[in-house]
């Protein structure tokens, strides 16, 4: 079949982040440009066992800076890297076949599967990053091509090789006249895609700093494992915020030097992070309390010079009460006179939880056409630069 740049595909977008609680997968019908159409969603969660051992077997690889070999068994768990990569694939292949009872393929028409993988390590500076799974399986068992390693060609070139989203959120923004507008996603990590207008080459886009991932791990810490996160923020509820903390976090929460200050483009891994003993010392309350209030106050930051209308929320850190009234409070402490719609992506008519699967769809399409997944303000490459390794299905 001869493809133009105007050809629509349905594509499915598979995402399991680092917080390593399940697969999310969405369907849309797109162009890779401005033809974008909502079909449906799906989520996969992981059993509590496998969010463990996905957690045991990124402890493993961080601890030998991404060098390993797929038959190491995970210590204490008598599974092989290998065995881990399969389970992780075989969730991957549940949350697409979800997706596929809901609306099955019409085989007349073109499909695409755009498959992230599970990442495990991430370091700009070694040009490393680890994202394993098994996309010739998912290319096979559902005889439709999939699109695997969006990163790689992004940080051979120099570039920091995330965040992959700004393309995507470029195309919603301007789809939906919201610019000048900031999607801000609170993950593990927090990031920030800047659309100021509808010149692509103007897209700013980084992250910030931790969204979830200092809270999560002290809650592990603090409790011995026996609870993930603070759900709901109910920890950090009964705390009080320690702002005279906040100075100590700016300089001692990131190993990467003054990164807090720098600007963007650059990322970050959730290893990039370490909990300082003043915040060890406090009680789990306090803590929760006091890192949530952080990681609002370094979005505020990064979008303090920024001119803004709308600001878009997306990722399951906002499901923290006290990380957006740490928003709310710092925008109006530190942008007093500044009119700015904040609110929900699903408020602006998108979709939360499905918008990291979504974007991988899209990029999909990009990637089978030669599009560009990254520009030098989004990731810092050279040049606006295509990516991602197509396995094809067997027919």
């Amino acid at each position: 079949m001869l493809m133009t740049n105007l050809e629509e595909y349905y594509s499915i977008g598979l995402m399991s982040g680092t917080s390593m609680d399940g697969v999310d997968a969405a369907l849309i019908k797109t162009d890779g440009l401005q033809k974008i159409t909502f079909i449906s969603s799906a989520t996969v969660d992981y059993a509590p066992r496998f969010h463990t051992l996905l957690k045991k077997t990124e402890a493993l690889i961080q601890s030998q800076n991404g060098v390993f070999n797929e038959d190491q068994l995970i210590l204490g768990e008598g599974v092989s890297i290998q065995e881990v990569v399969k389970e992780s694939t075989n969730y991957h292949t549940q949350a697409v076949q979800k997706i596929l009872d809901y609306f099955p393929a019409d085989r007349t028409k073109p499909w695409v599967i755009g498959y992230h993988g599970q990442t495990f390590y991430h370091q700009v500076a070694q040009k490393k990053t680890v994202i394993l799974g098994l996309p010739q399986t998912l290319a096979t068992n559902f005889q439709i091509p999939t699109v695997f390693d969006f990163r790689k060609n992004d940080i051979s070139y120099g570039g920091e090789g995330a965040p992959f989203a700004p393309l995507y959120h470029y195309a919603l923004c301007t789809n939906n006249k919201l610019t000048p507008a900031a999607i801000i996603n609170c993950g593990g990590i927090s990031n920030i895609s800047f659309i100021p207008n509808d010149d692509i080459n103007k897209i700013q886009a980084f992250d910030i700093g931790p969204g979830n991932t200092l809270i999560d791990r002290l809650v592990r810490l603090k409790t011995n494992g026996s609870m993930m996160m603070d759900v709901d923020g109910l920890f950090g509820k009964q705390g009080k915020c320690q702002k005279n903390l906040i100075q100590t976090l700016i300089d001692k929460t990131c190993i990467k030097n003054l990164f807090y200050e720098r600007r963007g483009p650059k990322s970050l891994d959730v290893h990039d992070f370490q909990l300082p003993q003043e915040i060890l010392n406090l009680s789990i309350e306090d803590a929760c309390a006091t890192l949530a209030d952080f990681t609002s106050y370094l979005i505020v930051q990064s979008i303090a010079p920024l001119q803004l209308n709308n600001i878009v929320l997306s990722g399951g850190g906002w499901k923290n009460p006290l990380i957006l009234e740490g928003l709310h409070y710092h925008i109006k402490k530190t942008l007093p006179k500044k009119e700015i719609r904040i609110d929900y992506a699903d408020s602006f008519g998108f979709r939360s939880q499905s918008m990291e699967a979504e974007l991988f769809a899209y990029l999909a399409v990009r990637s089978l056409k030669k599009m560009p997944l990254s520009l030098p303000n989004t990731t810092n490459v050279p040049y606006p630069l295509t990516g991602g390794v197509v396995f094809q299905s067997s027919f």
